[in-house]
């Protein structure tokens, strides 16, 4: 199965040239890319004759195995008419349940749409613990989805072969923190399961969950849907009982505590009819695992609640219940006096609309955003010193459709946003937000559906400070862009610190041009690369969380330089830390373990210095100097590498 990848052809001068002009395009690390040379070029005789070089950069994006999912519409959905192949050559086969607790009454017509919807719902996610499907296709009766292969086994299969045992505490919660995080970007999108169970939840041969199976999830807001009663014993909440029952976010969070009630004590619940109409009990947890901890048995009994009211009302008010809160940043308070409107997405309030509130209110007044969704018609530009104060980035969510960008800020300005979601959605391609100057103050906001133009390169940033630009972003949220995250360069200045960065298709942040400023206590997780230092930008990366990067955790490339201090750049699918081309980083006390590769690699013509960090359990060494990188190496504990501690 060939792997997937995106080009991009470069004319200049020379080879070597072309090559840096492209993995400047592209916001990419050397090792990211395949390098195909088209054409050497030709300086001629006495620049007679002259030939550019050209150049062909392929970014590199690891091959996946995938399966296919067939139905047959002879059948209704049962567990004899569905039928999985599952191989990269498409050569083996295996029989699985489809549809399980699913009603067989409706006709080969909805069970057919059904069937498209589950790949027309997955087709749009872009998630590490969903599955990801890449076409559908129609062949006379049968209906097939061409699908990620995601190798291991299910929730209630590992329960069986383990006779049903209670799982440990410390495994479970590994697995429900990355199925909260797949929960909250579907009710994010709109998207309500409506079968959670152990059955739906598989886990990897690394060890990662998925969320799967979506033949009966249900878009919210959607009348053109077909109406699909799903249950299965145990699991489903007593409002998918009653006809009408109103099924929403709640309703998963139900079935995810049922789940958990399941692994931790290896008992399926008490269906929620019985518990509704003749009171019968669940037994307690601690019944069957006398050690669990009172926070996910607390968690667990609430997400259980009969009625949906009293249940947590988001996934993230469930995983802070278990995980505990986020710290919450300073709170800014207005200068006193200082005068506040307020808007609805009603058009109740002072204004009708964040527009006509942005055209008529007096330069840094606040304006003040009731809970719910802000829909623009075209993206919005800001050239003026405001306040935007929302509700919480779960409930206050500006939202644009269109192509470019949501917001765009210029001008000498200082513009403060707290508590808002801003979101692109649909297919145009699109940045997120844009600051091309002034400065910027963000705390707990959320910067999401960034969709990058393959063909352009174009779009796909979350948040994008550029040219003479400043900021603060604190406590923010910036995950699922088809770009960067977060995106300083030009001469930007940033303090970027305690963010979220994650499921970002190239780096969760990346430092690019001449930019410099401070990245502090972020978690940049299971992106390509989690931070990029590129071009000749000089920031200092101190006490980041690098984790689970399809790439390397930190990369320092071009002429970049600056300081790597106390990161953790652990199990990463290339190195911990790598320093290429010309860079030229101070990396100390950070500690490098678990990587696919080195610890810490310096290679092409790097030189920098590591002293005093920890590089142990690697897949290959410790630390390693490559071509004709000549950094200075100083006491370094490098141990329980593959295949040597230090390769000079």
């Amino acid at each position: 199965m060939s792997q997937e990848k995106t080009s991009l052809e470069i004319i200049a001068p020379t080879v070597d040239e072309a090559v840096t002009r492209g993995l400047s395009q592209l916001g990419l690390a050397p090792d990211a890319v395949d390098v195909e040379v088209l054409d050497a070029g030709s300086r001629g005789v006495f620049g007679i004759g002259s030939r550019q070089a050209r150049v062909k950069l392929t970014i590199k994006i690891p091959p996946a195995a995938v399966a296919i999912k067939e139905f047959r519409l002879g059948f209704l959905p049962s567990s004899e008419s569905t039928v999985i192949h599952v191989s990269q050559d498409l050569t083996n086969s295996t029989n699985v349940r489809f549809g399980a607790g699913v009603h067989s009454t409706f006709t080969k017509e909805k069970a057919a749409e059904l069937f498209k919807r589950e790949a027309q719902i997955l087709h749009g996610f872009d998630h590490p613990n969903l599955p990801h499907v890449s076409a559908y296709f129609e062949v006379g009766d049968e209906r097939y989805l061409v699908m990620e292969l995601i190798e291991g086994h299910d929730l209630d299969r590992m329960l069986y072969d383990n006779d049903d045992a209670p799982m440990p505490e410390e495994q479970v919660l590994i697995w429900t923190d990355q199925v909260l995080d797949a929960l909250e970007y579907c009710h994010t999108n709109e998207i309500i399961h409506r079968d959670i169970k152990p059955a739906n939840i598989v886990i990897n041969l690394q060890g990662i969950a998925y969320l799967v199976d979506f033949g009966i999830a249900r878009i919210l807001n959607d009348a053109s849907q077909p109406m699909v009663v799903g249950r299965t014993a145990g699991f489903s909440p007593f409002e998918q009982y009653v006809r009408r029952g109103i099924v929403d976010a709640r309703s998963d969070i139900y079935s995810l505590g049922a789940t958990l009630y399941n692994l931790l004590t290896g008992q399926v619940p008490p269906i929620a009819p019985l518990r509704m109409d003749e009171g019968v009990e669940l037994a307690p947890i601690r019944q069957f695992l006398p050690n669990v901890s009172n926070e996910i048995e607390a968690a667990v009994i609430r997400a259980l609640e009969l009625q949906p009211e009293l249940r947590f009302q988001s996934a993230r008010e469930m995983r802070e219940a278990i995980f505990g809160p986020q710290a919450l940043p300073e709170i800014i308070n207005p200068p006193a006096g200082q005068r506040k409107v307020r808007i609805s997405p009603d058009g109740s309030g002072d204004y009708p609309g964040l527009q006509e509130a942005l055209e008529h209110v007096e330069e840094g007044e606040v304006i003040v955003l009731a809970p719910g969704d802000y829909i623009l018609d075209q993206p919005l530009e800001i050239d003026h010193s405001y306040h935007l104060e929302g509700a919480g980035m779960d409930v206050t969510r500006i939202i644009c459709y269109e192509e470019e960008n949501v917001i765009t800020i210029n001008g000498d300005l200082h513009l403060i946003a707290t508590g808002i979601a801003f979101q692109h959605k649909g297919k145009a391609w699109a940045d997120v937000v844009v600051a091309l100057g002034g400065e910027m103050e963000f705390s707990r906001c959320r910067f999401t559906g960034g969709m990058r133009q393959a063909e352009t390169r174009l779009g796909g940033s979350g948040l994008c400070l550029l040219g003479n630009a400043r900021g603060q972003v604190r406590q923010c949220e910036i995950y699922g862009n088809g770009g960067h995250g977060i995106e300083v360069s030009d001469w930007a200045q940033a303090l970027i610190e305690e963010n979220q960065c994650s499921q970002n298709r190239l780096s969760g942040i990346i430092f690019s041009g001449n930019a410099e400023g401070k990245s502090h206590r972020n978690y940049c997780k299971q992106n390509f690369t989690g931070i990029l230092v590129s071009g000749t930008a000089h920031p200092t990366l101190e006490s980041n969380t690098c984790s689970n990067n399809r790439s390397s955790g930190i990369t320092f490339a071009g002429s970049s330089s600056g300081i790597g201090l106390t990161n953790h750049c652990e199990q990463n699918q290339f190195h911990g830390i790598s320093v290429i081309d010309q860079a030229d980083p101070i990396l100390e006390d950070n500690v490098c373990s678990n990587n696919k590769r080195d610890g810490i690699s310096f290679s092409g013509a790097s030189s920098g210095a590591a002293r005093h960090n920890q590089c142990c359990n690697n897949g290959r060494f410790g630390l390693s100097v490559n071509e004709q990188a000549n950094p200075l190496i100083r006491e370094n504990e490098c141990s329980c590498n593959t295949q040597q501690d230090i390769k000079r």
